[in-house]
């Protein structure tokens, strides 16, 4: 898994600053079909940070492996993970990465 924070530029009190915008997961399909020790520690971590976060979030799961793509949702959904998020399915496209928006605010 690749992790990746994403900034973008605001205006904050009259200047611009780079300000974070959103978690970028990028996965490899196999690893979720394989659903192997590291990819369930993996997915144990995020469904904590996802519990943990006092923001609201979107979460959009996207691959172009259907069936890989469902595995993350599944196993977040069965660890109690996105019961207070706004889940977005894209299933069946594009490459394959989990974004979450805003960043978690675990404080």
């Amino acid at each position: 898994m690749k992790a990746e924070i994403v900034t973008k530029t605001e205006t904050v009190e009259g200047k611009q600053e780079a300000v974070l915008d959103s978690l970028r997961l990028n996965y490899n399909p196999e690893d979720m079909k394989r659903l192997d020790k590291e990819t369930q520690a993996f997915l144990d971590k995020f469904a904590g940070l996802l519990t943990k976060s006092t923001n609201g979030l979107t979460v959009v799961f996207q691959g172009a492996d259907k069936a890989a793509c469902q595995v993350p949702i599944v196993e977040l959904a069965k660890r109690g993970a996105l019961s207070k998020v706004t889940v977005d399915d894209r299933c069946g496209m594009g490459e394959h990465v989990i974004v979450v928006t805003p960043v978690p605010d675990v404080r």
